[in-house]
């Protein structure tokens, strides 16, 4: 098993994986044995375990959108109400585009501060910037397993959350490799925050759980956009199917969802006065993704359909209709199961219309999804244990049952695979891994005042993260070199195969040409 476990992974990476898996194994045991508190306990631990060994296995930025979230936190390091891609735009072109912005304004700022933090505290660097995100992960298994105890049962809450923990999606975000990585996980707690709230606040009819709501959700859209509403979706759906729920339920909702759009608004009355140009492009971009696809992002109406499985496991496309079903059946009030199988719905429904899609897009529903195949589990579970056996073969089996889904559901060979070198094919692993000890011996071969040209594709912004150093694409005029080089700057810039540099910098005393070839793509 431990040899299984070190096909490339690190000794690091080792131990994390296996004392993660353990805590989850010891956890079930305790959740069979009914000592609840003890077994989310155990699940919480393990996760954050797993979640860690996730977070150290890439030891270089990912291409979408990690680097570009990296680059942006740590020159937050500096000023957090700054947000930007170059720090020091030293060149004189428009700065018109999020992937070559001075302030960037293409995500909000809520989830890169966290980063910018652990930035700051424990240094720079890969790890530090995933962090957060691993943290993220073992809140979301505290809140399904809270939101299923709530209104199902415990054992719907723990399997809930015992798939979250063993979820191969929430590795790959947590690691980088997946599209919108940390943003996503971020967004995606903020929203399972809020809807964990009106839970409660069903539950309970304290009024403190209003404004919560209204935190939580107002956070979510400094996170993300204003999917973070999506719980007053649910509210809205369940005070039209709750007999009895009149006017003051609707005074409630409306105080709540007017908190969450202040906290909101505050950020972007920030940004239009302070970066107007920059805020009004940035937010006539994010209406362009529901009518064209945007950076090649194209599919069909099906194509979140059809990455069900990615999100969720392959099993899920087959299932997760019966899961809804039993779902419905089991929660009380019946509006409340109306509601989150209508949030699910309407969120599918909304990024399948949507021209710009990435596979994340959805995964923002996915507390309600993770209920429905909790209490999917839980209920097969219990009409098992009705089997007329000794206690022990049934436990026994259960437990079997269980740790193979999660097994299953993690997908230890895959992520080795693709995060390691293990079959010696893994291009992106090589590529990257080459780019950034070119790009940190950068930082130690240039002077401060250099200027970095000729970066192969978007490479650029793992380079300046990196090297510290400003750096750009495209190859330099000859007024431009003269400029750079009266104002002070030094200039570099890289080769590339099959490409032959103008004689004007080859020629160039004061012109270094950088003796590696980036690989990667333009």
């Amino acid at each position: 098993m431990i040899s299984f476990f070190q096909q490339d992974l690190t000794s690091l990476q080792t131990v994390f994986l296996m004392t993660g898996s353990l805590f989850i194994a010891i956890s079930l045991y305790f959740h069979l044995s009914n000592k609840s508190k003890l077994s989310l306990m155990f699940l919480i631990v393990g996760s954050l375990a797993i979640f860690i060994f996730a977070a150290l296995l890439d030891p270089f930025l990912n291409l979408w959108d990690e680097r570009f979230h990296a680059l942006v936190a740590k020159n937050l390091m500096n000023n957090p109400f700054k947000p930007m891609l170059y720090a020091d735009p030293v060149m004189d072109i428009p700065y018109d585009r999020w992937d070559r912005a001075h302030i960037w304004l293409n995500k909000q700022p809520f989830f890169l501060w966290p980063a910018a933090a652990f930035f700051k505290i424990f240094g720079v660097s890969e790890f530090t910037l995933r962090i957060p995100s691993a943290i993220a992960g073992s809140i979301l298994v505290l809140l399904a397993y809270r939101a299923g105890k709530l209104f199902i049962s415990e054992g719907t809450g723990y399997y809930a959350a015992f798939l979250i923990a063993t979820a191969f999606y929430m590795v790959e975000i947590i690691s980088g490799r997946q599209e919108l990585e940390h943003n996503d996980i971020a967004f995606l707690v903020w929203v399972s925050a809020s809807i964990w709230a009106w839970l409660e606040y069903i539950r309970s009819g304290k009024q403190r759980w209003i404004v919560l709501i209204g935190i939580f959700s107002g956070v979510a859209i400094l996170v993300k956009w204003l999917v973070g509403l999506l719980v007053y979706l649910g509210w809205a759906v369940y005070i039209v199917f709750s007999r009895g729920r009149g006017r003051k339920e609707i005074q409630r909702f409306i105080i709540s969802a007017l908190l969450a759009i202040a906290i909101a608004f505050s950020w972007y009355l920030f940004i239009i006065l302070k970066y107007p140009g920059e805020a009004i492009s940035t937010l006539s971009l994010y209406t362009a993704h529901f009518t064209k696809p945007l950076d090649g992002h194209i599919g069909n109406f099906w194509f979140h359909l059809n990455n069900i499985s990615l999100l969720y496991g392959s099993a899920v496309p087959f299932i997760i209709i019966p899961a809804c079903w039993i779902l419905y059946r089991r929660v009380t009030p019946k509006s409340l199961s109306i509601s989150l199988i209508f949030m699910i719905l309407v969120v599918y429904l909304f990024f399948s219309l949507a021209k710009t899609k990435m596979p994340s897009l959805p995964w923002v529903v996915s507390l309600p999804i993770y209920l429905a195949l909790g209490c999917l589990i839980d209920f097969s579970i219990s009409a098992f244990s009705t089997i007329k056996s000794p206690r022990f073969f049934i436990s026994g089996g259960i437990f079997v049952l269980i740790m193979f889904i999660g097994y299953s559901n993690l997908k230890i060979p895959t992520v080795i695979t693709l995060h390691t070198n293990e079959q010696r094919r893994n291009d992106l692993l090589t590529n990257l891994q080459h780019n950034k000890a070119v790009f940190l011996d950068l930082s130690e071969r240039l002077p401060a005042n250099s200027v970095v040209f000729n970066v192969k594709g978007r490479h650029y912004v793992e380079c300046m993260f990196y090297s510290g150093l400003p750096a750009y694409s495209l190859i330099p005029t000859e007024n431009q070199i003269v400029e750079l080089i009266a104002a002070g700057r030094r200039v570099a810039i890289f080769p590339k195969h099959g490409e032959q540099l103008p004689r004007y910098l080859t020629s160039n005393k004061e012109v270094t040409i950088i003796p590696y070839y980036l690989r990667g793509w333009e």
